[in-house]
Formats: C-alpha cells, sequence, structure tokens
C-alpha cells in the first residue's frame, strides 16, 4: 500500500519571510530574517553568548580573555542551532561546536588538567597560542554564516508521499550497505577499501530516508544499524565512525522535531557527562582487547561480550561522572584526546622554523586526490595524518597511532598566522556554499537532509586532514550520482519536479 503523505511545495521568501513556522512556532507578520533569525532571535543570542562569556570569567581571566571570545562563539552557535534547524539541518552548527572544543576549549581546559605526559601540553604558549585558535574560530563563523546570507527558506516543509517502491529502494540501499560491511571485514587493508566504506555508508542513507519520510519501522532500523555499529567499534576499540554516525542522526532528528530549550539543555548536559565516560570505556575496552589490564586475548571474547564490557564500562564511568568522581589525572589524559590545541601549538613552534611554509601544496594535493584514482596517480596524497605530522609537526607516529593537523594546523603549515586564520574561513565558505546548494534542494525534494550526512559525513571533525574531507565528499557525491542510475526510485525523490508538489501548511 501506499503511505498517503500530503505532496507540498514550499514557498520561498527572501528575508522578508513571513507566516508560519516549521515546528508549530509562529512569527509576527513583517518579520525579517538575517542568517535565519529574526532580529529578536538575535538579540538572545548575542545575550546568551555574553552571559556565558561572563559567567565562566573567573576561570579563564587569569589566563587569556581570547577564551571568553571563543565562549561567546559557542552561547551564539546554541542558540542559532535552536532557531535555524526549524528550517535546516544544524551540520554548520555542530561542526563549529566540535571546532570550538577542539581548537580553544579543550586547550583552555587543559591549563587546569595537564596531562602526565609533557608533550601533550601548551603549558607556558597556552596564552600565545590562544588568540590564534579562537580567530580561526570566528573565520571559520563567518565562512558558515556567509553560507547563510540571503537563502531563501521555506515557510511550510514539504512532505512528499513515500511510495511503497521507495521504500522499497529504502530497505535496497540499507540491506546492500550490511553486505558491503561484511565486504570491509574481508578486504580491510586493500587498495578498494574506500570504495567499499563508501558503500557500506549507504545503509544509513536508507534508514534516515526513512526517518526523514516519518516512514514506519524507522526506528527500529536504526536501532539495528546502530547495534551493528556498535558491535563492529567493540570489536576494534575505535569509535570514531559511530560518534560521527550518532551526531549525524541527532542533527537529523533536532531538524525533523524542533527539540524544546529543555530537551536541548537535557542532551547537552548528557554529552558533556558522556565525554569522559565514553573516554574511559573505550580504553578499559582496549586494555580488555589487548589484555593489558585483564589478561584476556580478544579472540577469547565473544562480541557480544565485548559489547556487555563496553555498556557495562560506560554505565558504571557515567555515574562516576554525574556524581562528581573523576581522577585528575585520567581527566588530564581525557582532554588530550579532545586538544587539538597542542597538535597546531606544535606546528606553529616547527613551521616555519624547522619547516617552510608548504604554500598550498597541501591543498594542491587534496585537489589531485580528489580528481585522480591512485591507479592513475600512484603519488597522490594519503589520508590519515602520519607524513603532515611528521613534516610539519615534527612528530613521528607509530602505526597504531591516529592523528592529524586539522584543518586548521594544516592551513597555518601553507600559509602562516594571518594565512592560516584567513584560509580556514575560506576552507568553511567552501563546506557552506556546499551545503547551501544541498539545501536548497532539500526545501523541494526532502531526501536531500538525508543524503547530507552521507556526503559531508567527515565534514563534522576538525582534526581531520582537508584531503580526507574533500576524498569523501567527491567520492561520495560520485557514488551519489551512480545510486541515483541504479534506483529510480531514489533518482525521482532526490529531483522532484513542480508539478508533483502542491502547497500545504505544515503544523
Amino acid at each position: 500500500m501506499k503511505r498517503e503523505i500530503a505532496k507540498t511545495q514550499p514557498q520561498l521568501n527572501g528575508n522578508s519571510l513571513c507566516g508560519s513556522r516549521p515546528g508549530g512556532a509562529s512569527r509576527l507578520e513583517g518579520d525579517r530574517l538575517f542568517l535565519l533569525l529574526t532580529k529578536r532571535q538575535w538579540r538572545g543570542a548575542i545575550a546568551a553568548g555574553t552571559l556565558t562569556a561572563m559567567i565562566l570569567w573567573p576561570y579563564y581571566g587569569h589566563i587569556s580573555a581570547w577564551v571568553g571570545a571563543a565562549l561567546f562563539i559557542v552561547g551564539v552557535t546554541v542558540v542559532h542551532l535552536r532557531y535555524a534547524s526549524r528550517y535546516v539541518i544544524p551540520f554548520p552548527h555542530i561542526a563549529l561546536l566540535i571546532a570550538a572544543l577542539q581548537y580553544v576549549l579543550a586547550a583552555w581546559i587543559s591549563d587546569s588538567y595537564p596531562s602526565s605526559n609533557a608533550m601533550f601540553n601548551i603549558g607556558s604558549r597556552l596564552p600565545e597560542y590562544l588568540p590564534f585558535g579562537t580567530l580561526v574560530l570566528l573565520a571559520c563563523a563567518a565562512g558558515w554564516g556567509v553560507g547563510f546570507v540571503g537563502m531563501r527558506v521555506p515557510q511550510r516543509r514539504t512532505v512528499v508521499a513515500a511510495r511503497s517502491e521507495f521504500l522499497w529502494a529504502l530497505d535496497g540501499l540499507l540491506i546492500f550497505g550490511l553486505f558491503n560491511v561484511l565486504i570491509c571485514r574481508l578486504i580491510q587493508g586493500t587498495s578498494f577499501s574506500f570504495l567499499f566504506v563508501l558503500l557500506a555508508s549507504l545503509r544509513y542513507v536508507g534508514v534516515l530516508g526513512r526517518m526523514v519520510y516519518h516512514a514506519p519501522g524507522w526506528a527500529w532500523r536504526l536501532t539495528l544499524v546502530m547495534a551493528a555499529e556498535i558491535v563492529a567499534s567493540t570489536n576494534t576499540g575505535g569509535f570514531h565512525e559511530l560518534l560521527l554516525w550518532v551526531a549525524w542522526s541527532g542533527a537529523l532528528w533536532i531538524y525533523l522535531h524542533t527539540p524544546s530549550w529543555r530537551t536541548i539543555l537535557v542532551c547537552g548536559a548528557t554529552a558533556l557527562l558522556l565525554m569522559p565516560s565514553l573516554h574511559a570505556a573505550k580504553w578499559a575496552l582496549r586494555d580488555h582487547l589487548w589484555g593489558h589490564t585483564y589478561g584476556l586475548n580478544a579472540k577469547s571474547n565473544s562480541s557480544l561480550g565485548r559489547v556487555s564490557f563496553w555498556l557495562s564500562s560506560l554505565a558504571g564511568n557515567f555515574r562516576d561522572a554525574a556524581a562528581g568522581n573523576l581522577d585528575a589525572d585520567a581527566t588530564g589524559d581525557m582532554i588530550v584526546r579532545y586538544n587539538q590545541g597542542w597538535i597546531v601549538n606544535c606546528v606553529m613552534q616547527h613551521v616555519p622554523n624547522r619547516e617552510p611554509y608548504a604554500c598550498g601544496a597541501t591543498l594542491k594535493d587534496a585537489f589531485i586526490a580528489c580528481l585522480l584514482p591512485r591507479v592513475i596517480y600512484s603519488d597522490k596524497a594519503i589520508t590519515g595524518g602520519r607524513l603532515n605530522m611528521q613534516k610539519f609537526a615534527g612528530i613521528q607516529l607509530t602505526e597504531e597511532t591516529s592523528m592529524n593537523l586539522g584543518y586548521a594546523g594544516e592551513m597555518y603549515a601553507n600559509f602562516g598566522y594571518w594565512g592560516g586564520i584567513i584560509g580556514c574561513g575560506f576552507y568553511c565558505l567552501s563546506l557552506g556554499l556546499l551545503f547551501r546548494a544541498a539545501c536548497i534542494r532539500a526545501f523541494a525534494s526532502p531526501m536531500w537532509w538525508a543524503i547530507m550526512p552521507f556526503i559531508f559525513f567527515t565534514g563534522l571533525k576538525a582534526e581531520d586532514d582537508i584531503v580526507g574531507v574533500l576524498n569523501w565528499s567527491s567520492k561520495a557525491c560520485l557514488l551519489l550520482a551512480g545510486m541515483c542510475l541504479a534506483f529510480p526510485p531514489l533518482r525521482q525523490a532526490l529531483f522532484l519536479k513542480p508539478s508533483q508538489s502542491r502547497p500545504k501548511l505544515v503544523n
């Protein structure tokens, strides 16, 4: 049977948008939007940012006032997320909050909780580093913001018919993605691994597509996919992909449901408590897998046993975090994981004193890597950061260690202090313009909201190299084009004709 959902087409206005909002909120006649917010909402955002900086002044005033500027940006971003998510999926906001954590806030907190390893501590150079980190954050906010300038958003959300053949196509993507998860485990480390990682990620397009259309069964499908992700993560001891997919699913849920301030604050507090809990549970699991603490061999444990051990450790550490029972040394080691600032500081010390500025060489390599396959250009750049960390930060990584310069460190290595700041702004502007183009399509064809996590998956992170982000996004777009040819219902959902929709107010 066809799922009967009214077909609608958004009515687009510029900044003079008025009428009813998605999510049940209304705007007064004559209200104008600037960067997706009204004047009143902007006043609230600025007030929230100012209040955040003022309340925490006693904790950073003796270090640098630049921390207050970063906290102001964080406060404004959170309020902007709350209101702008009525119109767009809050990808830029989450990316900016992650950048704030990794480039400024974790570096500031590390002053109170230094790592036991002196290499990870910025130390006396912290007041010198913080202006650069904060200006990078400001440039990123400006870059993302320019992407919203003049964006015409709909008064009414588009809802289209989720036909049975389209739902079957989404389930086909889910099954196809899960099948490629198994293939990824068999061919890990080969030259074709990345292709199958992308193909495996299509399982989320199938699940999130159902979520966008409010089709029955999306919740248990998402639970199934996340459960499989947890099993895979506990088998390897790495949780990066799990956290990113949770963040993307959460971003889409925020857009679809427009949660209240109470819900946002509760989720934010929970996330803060989960940060030390996840770190502690991850290392407990790795000790469990590698036998450092428990004398166990990874092969002697079932997947279910590893998941059970990790969940038990996570629950115990969450209780400790909620009760305030945090060990100072463990907290210092945890902050290192979120602190990209110490790596950027190493770059600032190493370049140009020991290594000259790259003058755009890494960016050129990134574009070449996106355009040419390795079979044609065998010397194309390799993601992972090992070469750049050694060359521009003077840090030799082992095979088991995963670190990278991040786009701030890479831009500094190429263009220096001010050139690096401006470069970060253009980097976020480039992502913002691509995001804007996807949003314009999504206003008419909602399936684009489910496609965005697939295209921009690595764009959330502030610690990856630029070649990794560009390589993922470009290859994801190529793969998406191929999937549109293979799945006509997907192509029809992504490229609706105006005649296929009619206006309808969404409450």
